[in-house]
């Protein structure tokens, strides 16, 4: 359960893979972004094998009956966690980068964050989606989940 004010579905999947993924970091040499897939050569600062989350819609709020609390609504937000890989330059790009994508699935996948009701990722594993143009792999994540917003 979360307030209208701290409801930040992609800040509050950082936030959740951070502590669930050992690899992934928040802070100075963050490799874990809330926002949509980024280049390479946007983000200065960001290292090649990085997590960026997106909030991208999701089902509409259904209001529930108000309580001590206040109203809560039911809210249903889908999020997308894309994977980037390191560079071709390292013979285990692709390795390391599905390892890490496979990581991410299992830390939301019916493991939500806190205050979240569920999180579910819609597929069995994380969907590769080719290479781009500087040799960095990317996979997709698409997590359905569920919180109650009180306020």
């Amino acid at each position: 359960m979360v307030t209208p004010t701290d409801y930040k579905p992609d800040e509050d999947f950082v936030a959740h893979l951070v502590a669930e993924v050992p690899a992934l970091t928040a802070g100075s040499g963050r490799n874990c972004l809330a926002g949509p897939r980024q280049a390479y050569d946007k983000v200065p600062g960001i290292p090649h094998l990085v997590v960026f989350v997106s909030a991208t819609g999701g089902l509409p709020t259904r209001a529930l009956k108000g309580n001590s609390l206040g109203t809560t609504d039911e809210r249903h937000p889908v999020l997308r966690v894309w994977v980037r890989s390191s560079s071709k330059g390292v013979p285990t790009a692709f390795q390391d980068g599905q390892e890490l994508a496979r990581r991410c699935f299992d830390a939301v996948h019916h493991n939500p964050p806190a205050g979240y009701v569920e999180s579910e990722a819609t597929g069995s594993h994380p969907d590769y989606d080719g290479m781009d143009g500087d040799g960095h792999h990317w996979w997709a994540i698409v997590v359905q989940a569920q919180v109650d917003v009180v306020g």
